[in-house]
């Protein structure tokens, strides 16, 4: 009976290179689908824009990450980022991250009511459904991300002074 707030995309989604900002990347990951359909609850899509450009990050650091055996801590990522004061360092580091302007929008619920909990098991519905919500979120991370390009200098202009 409670809400449950649920990344699907994780480490992969969070930490993605400066070049994919605006991009959905879910990798893949329909866990949260099969788990909705089967308990017949509601997926409500939430969407932000501007998160990512707040931090500059190079690379998801995969081949440091299976050097390191970071998937014994269930993340396969060493994330790289360039970050103030430190340069080029591991998100580990933390840093100062640039002032943006963060936009979030919450999407009406996925219409699944009239699938059955049986269709958690099809990976042709469940692939259906992931293809739809990530079409969704790409759709309304295009038009936050049209409606404030420059997330950075939003904010900057929002503190300034003058």
């Amino acid at each position: 009976g409670h809400a449950v707030l649920v990344y699907p995309g994780g480490d992969h989604e969070a930490f993605r290179p400066w070049r994919e900002r605006d991009r959905i990347d879910l990798n893949g990951r329909k866990g949260f689908i099969e788990l909705a359909l089967r308990q017949r609850v509601p997926v409500v899509p939430v969407v932000s824009h501007g998160g990512h450009h707040s931090t500059v990050i190079l690379s998801r650091g995969q081949w440091i990450g299976r050097w390191l055996g970071m998937e014994r801590i269930r993340t396969p990522t060493f994330p790289i980022a360039l970050q103030f004061p430190w340069g080029v360092s591991p998100v580990t580091l933390p840093g100062v991250p640039l002032p943006a302007k963060i936009t979030i929008e919450v999407l009406s619920p996925m219409p699944w009511e009239r699938l059955e909990p049986a269709a958690a098991a099809d990976p042709d519905v469940v692939g259906r459904c992931y293809e739809e919500i990530t079409g969704r979120m790409q759709a309304t991370l295009d038009a936050l991300a049209a409606e404030h390009p420059f997330p950075v200098l939003s904010r900057l202009r929002a503190l300034a002074p003058w």
